[in-house]
């Protein structure tokens, strides 16, 4: 029994075998590659890389490949591929064709891209297929667009040779001429100088604000922290130049000096460093990365120094603290004052920093009592 029955299994085998063969060759026949369709591809360069078998993209997305690869009959048509697509790719007459290079291999892929609903859809016709036609520089490699890139501007640079040979010719003869007229240039800057009321060389001194230190004793620090806004101010404040207002109300500045940076900038910083002259270590400038428990609202009124009447340097500022809500807890206005005996270099520096020390210093004893 054992011996007759081992040829029936071997048959049945071979029968389930042959099966399965059949089935798969049914469902490709009805699968989802039993249909394609043609369509040509007219390249007017070359198609570096392309063979049968290269794969179709639309959108990004594979939907067939390269049958076939042939020399044009034109010189509008070098090259002409065909290619077979899923018969549900949406191709209009202004779909775009490229050729590009994937992956570290550089692996070549025709690349359908675009296609407007207002243009018309490319309808293939049995044994006629419909030509999508490749732009010149489609199927370029980089290297070919970089030789074609340098081929353009050696053309440019031969055909314009003359025009740019003047051109640096003309530039020559001006340095020249700036160089021999150095010095009328040095008193035509002179003149706007003048002109405009201000110095256009560089400055000679620079000078810092001093922050305030000297604090009577406070009972008590506040535990939340504070974060210091920039000042607004007018245009006329927002400067790094030390302002002197004459008696009849003309605004100009001392020559050859400038603060360290801008006055918005400086009030900010040394307000921050006089917080924390006075023991509080809760305060900071007012940058997004921070979350405070309040605000420190300032606006810069005063920076100068003022010659009607008494010469005398003012510094005024008006302050609001405000909480995580939005709502002003306090405000308050704060001056300060010292006499100038000439509006000149350090002297002028050093009474609008002592006109600051005395205002900053009441900020910041009014700022810790409202926080505590």
């Amino acid at each position: 029994m054992e011996t007759r029955s081992a040829p029936f299994v071997v048959g049945l085998f071979v029968f389930a075998v042959l099966a399965g063969v059949a089935a798969f060759l049914l469902w490709l026949s009805e699968g989802p590659f039993a249909e394609r369709v043609s369509y040509v591809i007219a390249f007017e360069d070359s198609a570096t890389g392309l063979t049968r078998g290269s794969e179709v993209h639309f959108r990004g997305i594979r939907v067939g490949e390269v049958t076939d690869l042939e020399l044009g009959p034109d010189p509008e048509s070098a090259v002409v591929a065909t290619i077979a697509l899923d018969p549900a790719v949406p191709l209009h007459e202004d779909t775009a064709v490229d050729v590009e290079f994937r992956g570290l291999a550089g692996v070549p892929v025709i690349s359908l891209t675009g296609g407007s609903a207002i243009a018309p859809r490319l309808v293939p016709v049995p044994g006629e297929p419909s030509v999508l036609r490749a732009p010149a520089e489609a199927g370029q490699d980089w290297t070919q667009a970089a030789r074609e890139g340098f081929r353009r501007i050696d053309r440019l640079l031969s055909e314009n040779a003359e025009p740019l040979g003047q051109t640096i010719a003309d530039i020559s003869a001006f340095a020249d001429a700036l160089a021999r007229n150095a010095d009328r240039v040095d008193t035509v800057l002179g003149g706007l100088e003048r002109m405009v009321g201000e110095d256009v060389r560089e400055p000679v001194g620079v000078f810092d604000l001093r922050a305030p230190s000297e604090f009577p004793r406070l009972e008590r620090i506040p535990d939340g922290q504070l974060a210091i806004s920039m000042p607004t101010a007018i245009l006329l404040l927002d400067t790094q130049r030390m302002l002197v207002e004459a008696a009849d109300g003309r605004i100009s500045s001392i020559p050859h000096l400038q603060w360290s940076d801008s006055l918005p900038r400086l009030v900010q910083a040394r307000l921050v460093e006089g917080f924390e002259n006075a023991g509080y270590l809760g305060v900071s400038a007012d940058v997004p990365e921070i979350v405070s428990d309040h605000h420190l609202l300032l606006e810069l009124r005063e920076f100068q120094i003022v010659e009607a009447g008494a010469r005398e340097a003012r510094v005024s500022l008006v302050a609001r603290i405000v909480d995580l809500d939005g709502a002003i807890v306090d405000a308050r206005r704060f001056h300060g004052s010292a006499p100038v005996d000439a509006a000149q270099g350090s002297i002028a520096a050093a009474a609008l920093s002592s006109a600051f020390v005395e205002a900053g210093t009441e900020l910041i004893i009014w700022a810790l009592a409202v926080l505590r």
